[in-house]
């Protein structure tokens, strides 16, 4: 996947200092507020592209993987944004 700039960007997160530039890069974000099971809660959204390989998979029926670094799993949500074009 390639890392896209998500509209409305209002922060970057830099890669841990304990990583290589090979292994992680900066990452824009969209910090939101937003309302979760009756309270607020804050969630970073970020813009990720497909390859045209991953495409090709992708409409063969290929999964989307999620991968989380470290000693948890955060909650998280997958979606489709709108088309670029």
């Amino acid at each position: 996947m390639i890392v896209g700039a998500i509209e409305g960007a209002n922060h970057c997160f830099g890669k841990p200092d304990s990583m290589t530039d090979k292994e992680c890069f900066s990452l824009r974000v969209r910090v939101e507020r937003v309302e979760f099971e009756g309270g607020m809660t804050t969630q970073f959204v970020s813009a990720w592209y497909p390859t045209p390989d991953e495409l090709k998979r992708l409409n063969e029926g290929a999964a989307v993987h999620l991968g989380i670094v470290g000693g948890g799993h955060p909650p998280v949500w997958l979606a489709v944004g709108e088309s670029p074009l």
